[in-house]
């Protein structure tokens, strides 16, 4: 039998840096003699879905979903992967739908590359690694990767990593036919590759796409997340604050062009899990203001700086380990003029155990930080006595909540409430728990950095 042909890493419309209508990518795709065509766009299958219904023998629906850590590249997607997941979770939910799992890019540190500890913990769990992007323009970057496969014993995929129609069949491969992901496995024992890199001013179309799509959604008027703010969250926004936080937004977008500050990467998105999400802490207050708060593990800033963009009067403290994210934190408190917020490069850890900060708080929150156990062992030992803590948390909320009970108790706290929260754009379950500070913590906790990681109080 004869191989087949295959390009697989495409990009559509659907990818915020593409302009690519899927129409005219399957018809080019046919007239350069493609028998399998991949559609990975970033971070959603909404166009591989579509052009599938047009061309089902032609299209391999596929994702390219960016991680905590780097990007993963995958085909026979049934389910859409969020961004912004842990790699080992994006993995287990790829493996339940028994996807194909390459790495896009790895060592191509422009463009979301992994760090090679992180790239090392994955390896055992993926089926293959992009071995040639013709994007990526230092031959050295595809000759590491192409390495690795061979030390490491894993196939390699390569793929035109095409953003314009003119890319697409750039990298292919020649294999045997297959129908699924444990054939496709079977047929990549002995590829055959036809590669040549793009130019290096292919990226000024990605680029140009970008900035098209970035001027359509500024222009977009901020009514809805004005209307959701206070329909929702009984929030009214003044024009001054709906000003910050359409400057807040533009300039997260523009770090994140250079620094994976987050894997949120449109406006909407944008408004909606961060903002939004961030301002769902007033559920728990009504009309009872925070006068201080402490964030702990803010990354660009959540849920702290919307906090404190409707509460003016609120002293707030960040915490964040990460520098480039405390780096992006103090210019947003600048350009804003912010006052009364305090930015700390530390650990929770260390910081509980600080006079200067333990037990000083009125309120400390966190979001997406680490499994409630451990997470109120942060929290609770920097909160005054009756003061509160706010965890917000996805789906796993109220599991989480159950086997935190111990920990809950040890630490001088009681739960209030479990409050689920509803987010416009966002099928993700939310829940907000709710800890009061019934009695001190003891002196022991936190216990030193990695401890409570490791040996939580379940």
């Amino acid at each position: 039998m004869q191989n087949w042909k295959i390009e697989l890493h495409c990009h559509t419309a659907a990818s915020p840096d593409s302009l690519v209508k899927v129409k005219d990518l399957i018809k080019v795709a046919r007239k350069r003699g493609l028998d399998k065509l991949a559609i990975t766009d970033h971070n959603t299958i909404r166009g591989a879905l579509y052009a599938k219904t047009l061309d089902p023998e032609l299209i391999i629906v596929g994702e390219e979903i960016l991680t905590t850590r780097g990007e993963l590249l995958v085909f026979f997607v049934k389910e859409e992967i969020p961004e912004g997941l842990e790699p080992l979770e994006a993995i287990k939910r790829l493996r339940d739908q028994n996807a194909f799992i390459s790495v896009s890019h790895p060592f191509d540190r422009l463009r979301h590359g992994w760090e090679l500890d992180d790239l090392i913990e994955i390896t055992p769990f993926v089926d293959a690694i992009e071995i040639f992007n013709a994007r990526s323009f230092i031959s050295s970057i595809n000759e590491k990767a192409k390495e690795y496969a061979r030390v490491n014993n894993l196939r390699g995929t390569i793929g035109s990593d095409a953003h314009t129609l003119i890319e697409v069949g750039r990298a292919t491969q020649l294999i045997p036919p297959f129908i699924d992901t444990d054939s496709m496995k079977k047929s990549f024992l002995e590829p055959e590759y036809i590669k040549k890199s793009s130019s290096p001013m292919i990226r000024f179309s990605s680029t140009s796409a970008k900035i098209v799509k970035k001027v359509f959604d500024i222009m977009v008027s901020m009514d809805q997340f004005v209307q959701d703010a206070q329909q929702l969250l009984g929030v009214r926004l003044s024009g001054a604050q709906v000003d910050s936080f359409r400057l807040y937004e533009q300039e997260l977008m523009t770090w994140n062009e250079k620094f994976n500050l987050t894997a949120i990467r449109d406006f909407e998105q944008i408004r909606n899990k961060h903002f939004l999400d961030s301002l769902t802490c007033v559920l728990a207050w009504g009309d009872n203001r925070p006068k201080s708060l402490i964030d702990v593990g803010t990354g660009a800033g959540f849920p702290g700086i919307p906090l404190k963009i409707i509460f003016p009067s609120l002293r707030l403290t960040l915490v964040e380990s990460v520098g480039k994210k405390t780096k992006f934190c103090q210019h947003i408190v600048d350009i804003l003029k912010l006052e009364h917020v305090n930015i700390i490069q530390d650990r929770a850890e260390v910081l509980g155990q600080n006079p200067k900060y333990r037990e000083k708080f009125e309120w400390a929150v966190a979001r997406a930080v680490a499994n409630l156990p451990v997470l109120v062992e942060f929290l609770l030992p920097m909160v005054c006595l009756g003061g509160g803590v706010i965890a917000q948390k996805g789906e796993s909320g109220p599991a989480e909540t159950q086997k935190a009970a111990k920990a809950i108790q040890i630490l001088g706290g009681t739960l209030r409430q479990l409050m689920p929260v509803t987010i416009p754009g966002v099928a993700e379950e939310r829940y907000l728990v709710i800890i009061d500070k019934i009695a001190r913590t003891p002196k022991q906790y936190p216990r030193r950095t990695g401890i409570p990681t490791k040996q939580p109080l379940i």
